[in-house]
C-alpha cells in the first residue's frame, strides 16, 4: 500500500506539523507513505517538494502573494488577512510521480498557493481513493479557515464577516459555489482529527451528504516525555520554586487565540489569590511576545522567545505546572497533545476539539468558552490544589495521550480505513 500525503509545508505551522506526525506514525507502523509539499524543511527521502530551483521558488512566492494581495482589498480588517484563502491559484501536481504511484491520496492543509480548488477537484477524479484530512474549516466554507459564530457555511455563505463589503453574492458565496460545482459529486472522503470538526463538516451545505470520518492525528509519546522540572527550569532561567504557567504565543494578535481573555483572567486571578501566592506565580511565554503586553499582566512574566530546538520545547513543558490554552476555536491543538504527553495538566476553554482531550478535574480543567471569569476561576482552582494532586493530574494526562493519541493507536485507525479502500 502506497500513500501520498499532500501538505503545503512539512513542519511549518500546526497543520503541517500534524501532517508530518501522521506520516511519521504511519512509517513507524510499516506503511509506505511519502509527503509531497510545496515547501520543505526536512531533508529526508520520503519528503519532496513539487519543484526545485530559483524559478520554482519565485513561482510559488508569486502564487502565494498574488492570492494574498487579491484578498487584502476585500478584507474587512487587517488582522483577517491570513484568516481567509481564495485558492483559485496553485500548482499542477496530478502528473507528479508520487501522485501517479500512490494507491491512496491523502491531502491535508494545502492553501497558500499550493493546491487550488480546481486542482483538488482533478486529484479527486484520478480514479484513486482520496481521503482529505481537514485541519480547519476551509474546505467547506466560502474561504474562512474558522467561521467563529457565523453559520452561513451551512447554507450558501454570503454576508461574510471577513469581508468589508458583505452581501448575498459576495466573494465567500462565489467561492463556495465554485467548490460545490467542482467537488459536489467528486468521489473523495473527508476525515477530521476532532469530533468537533467532524460535526461542523456534517453541518455544512457542501459536505452534509459526504462520509466524514473521525480519524485523529497523534503525538509521539516516546519523544514528548516527562522530565525533571528543576533541571528544565534551570536551563530556561525560570524560578526553581513556585508555580509556572506556560502560554504559547504564536500570534497574540489573532483574537481566536484568546490572549485578551487570558490577560483578563490573570488579572482576576491576581485579585483572588493572597499576595504570598501571587508572588510565587510566573507566566512563561513561548513564542512572540510584545513588551507592552508584558507590562499589562499582574504576574511575573518570563518570555522564552521562539524556540525551535526540541530540547527547549520539552523543557518548557516540563518546567510548567500548568499549560494554559485560551483559544476560542481550535481543531486538535498540537500544544495540548505535547503538554499532556509531558505530564503537564491543561486549563482551556471548552471549545473546538479541546474537550475531547481534557477530562475535567482528572487531567486538567475546562472553562466555558469565551468566559474570562470562568477561566480565572479554573486557574484559581488549580492553584489551590495540593502539589500531589497537580502531579497526579499530570500523570493522568500522559496516560490519556498514550491511550488515545499515541502513534500506534492513531496509525492503526488510519491503516484500517486505508485497507478498506483498496
Amino acid at each position: 500500500m502506497k500513500v501520498t500525503v499532500l501538505s503545503t509545508f512539512d513542519r511549518q505551522g500546526g497543520a503541517a506539523e500534524a501532517a508530518f506526525r501522521h506520516v511519521e506514525a504511519l512509517r513507524l507502523a510499516g506503511v509506505e507513505v511519502r509527503m509531497l509539499v510545496r515547501t520543505a524543511r526536512e531533508d529526508v527521502p520520503w519528503i519532496a517538494e513539487t519543484g526545485t530551483g530559483f524559478i520554482h521558488q519565485k513561482k510559488i512566492q508569486f502564487l502565494e502573494w498574488t492570492e494574498r494581495f487579491r484578498f487584502i482589498r476585500h478584507a474587512a480588517r487587517r488582522e483577517d488577512w491570513f484568516s481567509f484563502s481564495i485558492a483559485d491559484l496553485g500548482q499542477r501536481v496530478t502528473e507528479h510521480p508520487w501522485i501517479r504511484e500512490a494507491d491512496i491520496l491523502n491531502p491535508h492543509w494545502v492553501q497558500k498557493g499550493f493546491l487550488s480548488i480546481a486542482e483538488l477537484g482533478l486529484l479527486s477524479n484520478l480514479g484513486k481513493p482520496m481521503i482529505w484530512h481537514l485541519q480547519d474549516m476551509w474546505a467547506f466554507t466560502g474561504g474562512c479557515h474558522y467561521a467563529g459564530s457565523c453559520t452561513h457555511f451551512t447554507q450558501s455563505c454570503g454576508h461574510c464577516p471577513y469581508l468589508k463589503q458583505p452581501g448575498t453574492k459576495d466573494l465567500s458565496a462565489a467561492i463556495l459555489s465554485q467548490k460545490r460545482s467542482l467537488w459536489g459529486d467528486a468521489p473523495f472522503q473527508v476525515s477530521t482529527s476532532s469530533k468537533w470538526l467532524q460535526q461542523e463538516a456534517l453541518k455544512s451545505s457542501l459536505f452534509q451528504d459526504k462520509e466524514v470520518l473521525h480519524l485523529p492525528m497523534g503525538v509521539n509519546t516516546d519523544r514528548y516525555l516527562p522530565g525533571d522540572p528543576t533541571v528544565a527550569r534551570q536551563r530556561l532561567g525560570l524560578p526553581e520554586d513556585g508555580l509556572v504557567f506556560l502560554f504559547v504565543a504564536m500570534n497574540v494578535q489573532d483574537r481566536r487565540k484568546g490572549f485578551h481573555l487570558l490577560a483578563t483572567a490573570l488579572a482576576r486571578l491576581a485579585e483572588r489569590v493572597p499576595s504570598e501566592i501571587k508572588s510565587r506565580i510566573t507566566l512563561a511565554v513561548l513564542g512572540k511576545f510584545d513588551p507592552e503586553q508584558r507590562a499589562s499582566l499582574p504576574f511575573r512574566v518570563h518570555p522564552l522567545g521562539f524556540r525551535s530546538d526540541l530540547q527547549d520545547i520539552l523543557d518548557a513543558y516540563r518546567a510548567a505546572n500548568l499549560f494554559i490554552l485560551p483559544s476560542l476555536e481550535d481543531n486538535l491543538p498540537n500544544t495540548v497533545l505535547e503538554a499532556m504527553s509531558c505530564e503537564t495538566p491543561v486549563v482551556a476553554f471548552d471549545s473546538g476539539g479541546v474537550p475531547e482531550m481534557i477530562e475535567h478535574q482528572q487531567n486538567g480543567l475546562l472553562a466555558a468558552s469565551g468566559d474570562a471569569d470562568a477561566l480565572s476561576k479554573a486557574l484559581y482552582t488549580f492553584v489551590r490544589l495540593e502539589a500531589a494532586v497537580q502531579q497526579d493530574w499530570g500523570q493522568q494526562a500522559r496516560k490519556s495521550m498514550i491511550r488515545q493519541y499515541g502513534y500506534p493507536v492513531v496509525a492503526a485507525k488510519h491503516i484500517a480505513h486505508y485497507e478498506k479502500q483498496l
